[in-house]
């Protein structure tokens, strides 16, 4: 017979309160029951686990079979705790990969936020650029991407959460600005220069 969980659970339990009765009370069986379980689990390991019928003091396979059983029974009762909270959803890694603006300014109180009503949850965040990022998505690097809108011929699905404004930035004396006309300007003046010189040469 399998050595199961709750055999090692009760068996701690007595040795804990010293006595079968208390120790019914406290796992919510019998007395009669708990007995049946000390004696099942001590003709499994070959050997008695106290030294008395009042369970009051332990032998040495039992001082070492408690040792043994409360980790046991610890890293079981945490495996399972981790189970259901993965199954609840409130457990969990999330990967998530964005452009380095989005990454450095929006996301960390967003992330935040997020990591305090999840507690259990872990993320990793990665800043690359928007090519990247939809490569990352699409080979199952990341779960997420933050980035500008992937080609039609990939297999993502997007949708739009704002719009980023590029300006023009230069310095305080650009090129060009002892002109009174604005530089692109001016380029625009000269191909139409230009293009009328060589209309008036095809027309001549």
């Amino acid at each position: 017979m399998a050595i199961k969980i709750e055999m090692l659970r009760s068996f701690l339990t007595v040795a804990e309160e010293g006595n079968i009765k208390d120790a019914a009370t406290r796992l919510l069986r019998t007395p009669s029951a708990v007995s049946m379980t000390l004696s099942a689990l001590e003709d499994e390991l070959g050997g008695p686990l106290f030294e008395q019928d009042r369970k009051s003091r332990l032998t040495v396979l039992g001082t070492y079979v408690r040792d043994m059983a409360e980790v046991m029974i610890r890293d079981h009762d945490r495996g399972i705790e981790t189970i259901k909270a993965f199954a609840q959803s409130r457990l969990g890694r999330l990967h998530i990969v964005a452009v380095p603006s989005v990454a450095s300014r929006i996301l960390p109180p967003i992330l935040r936020e997020f990591l305090r009503r999840q507690s259990g949850a872990a993320v990793s965040l990665v800043d690359t650029d928007s090519h990247q990022v939809q490569q990352m998505v699409v080979t199952g690097e990341a779960d997420i991407g933050i980035g500008g809108p992937p080609p039609g011929k990939l297999p993502l699905s997007f949708a739009p959460l704002f719009e980023d404004p590029f300006r023009l930035v230069c310095a305080v004396e650009p090129f060009g600005s002892a002109s009174p006309t604005p530089v692109l300007a001016g380029s625009a003046d000269r191909r139409s220069d230009r293009q009328r010189i060589r209309a008036g040469n095809k027309r001549a």
